[in-house]
């Protein structure tokens, strides 16, 4: 009985000693291959934009952006000889899901930052997360200018005030025309929008003689627009989310509006297949991207090619906003959320959407703004 004891003993003691051993192997392997969390050569940033919900053709072409931008950065050894490392969050452009998925990013992924936000609705309740943490956000279209009032909430597209005085100046300049209606989106970016338009406007003796408002989901804006038949403006400005945009304009004309209109960015953002007759005529300002412009705009339209796809806008949005976060941990040792922030302010830099600089509004300098006609 002792034998049989001492020999089941020493079975255990081998068993015990096999299991450490593969252990030992495994973790070396895992090492060995970049799968062990300790010892990696990696900065990780946090992507967070609208995967899916009304604000996905953002969120695709930012991602699109985004990659292009990472494999330059990781190609160029730009961060002290770092990998950037991508973890991708939803924010389907709502302001919990957005928060939620910050909090995950910042909380567990240990990111150094988050870019490519977008949807001024899902940005701005943000705002106090990242600036307890010390954690840079750098919005790739999200326009509402109270974003930047956070000391660490940065963009690289233009903000409603930019957009909101170029509509105002085109009315005024090229069309002559004294007042306007609107039919505007009621979220933070539309109110946002509207609120800057109608200062810029009234200020040289613009009027502005009504304001309807709809839905971030609406589809049917007949009530709307039957309440606007009531005011006899010269001209009316339609803020809306690019898929709403062709349905107000189908629905203007079956109700037999022939008004003068001109719309916001989202206008231009339209994909191809969603567009129909009845928006041609519509005035809009875009920004066009320019492959051109720099270095890295020829990067990046070589990289949306090998996807197989055109390249835009909310591409070089994308590709700047992680291309700055970069720029300024590089001069970062260690890399820190708070250093990025501070290297974020006054940074020059090579961007998709041509030569740039974040100023100490935390808001890029030199805008391309156009106002093209829907044909």
């Amino acid at each position: 009985m002792k034998d049989k004891k001492a020999q089941t003993n020493i079975g255990k003691i081998w068993v015990v000693i096999s299991l450490l051993v593969l252990v030992s192997i495994v973790g070396s392997y895992l090492a060995i291959t970049g799968f062990a969390t300790q010892g990696q050569d990696i900065v990780s940033v946090g992507v967070l934009t609208p995967i899916s919900g009304p604000g996905s053709f953002y969120g695709e072409n930012i991602i699109d952006g985004i990659e292009c931008a990472q494999e330059v950065i990781n190609n160029q050894d730009r961060i002290n000889g770092k990998k950037i490392e991508l973890v991708i969050e939803d924010s389907q452009c709502d302001g919990k899901t957005a928060l939620s998925g910050a909090e995950k990013l910042i909380g567990i992924d240990d990111v150094i930052g988050i870019v490519g936000a977008a949807c001024s609705v899902a940005v701005i309740p943000m705002g106090t997360l990242a600036q307890s943490t010390n954690t840079p956000v750098i919005a790739s279209a999200a326009s509402n200018p109270s974003i930047t009032d956070n000391p660490y909430l940065f963009r690289v597209n233009p903000n409603d005030l930019a957009q909101s005085q170029a509509v105002a100046d085109y009315i005024k300049e090229n069309l002559d025309l004294k007042s306007v209606g609107i039919l505007a989106l009621n979220d933070e970016y539309g109110r946002g929008l509207v609120e800057e338009f109608k200062k810029r406007y009234t200020s040289f003796g613009g009027k502005i003689k009504t304001t309807e408002y709809f839905a971030a989901d609406d589809k049917d804006f007949k009530s709307q627009i039957m309440k606007l038949s009531n005011s006899d403006f010269e001209i009316l400005f339609i803020i809306a989310a690019p898929a709403q945009h062709p349905i107000i304009a189908k629905q203007i004309r079956e109700l037999d509006k022939n008004w003068i209109t001109i719309a916001e960015f989202n206008f231009a953002t339209v994909p191809s297949e969603a567009k129909n007759s009845a928006m041609k005529g519509t005035i809009y300002p875009t920004s066009i991207f320019n492959k051109d412009a720099t270095k890295n705009a020829q990067r990046l339209y070589q990289c949306m090619q090998s996807k197989g796809k055109e390249t835009d806008v909310l591409n070089a949005w994308g590709f700047d906003a992680l291309y700055v976060l970069s720029e300024a941990a590089s001069k970062c040792k260690p890399v820190s959320g708070e250093c990025v922030r501070n290297n974020l302010i006054g940074l020059e830099y090579d961007g998709a959407y041509g030569d740039n600089v974040i100023d100490s509004n935390q808001e890029i300098k030199n805008l391309n703004f156009v106002f093209l006609v829907s044909d």
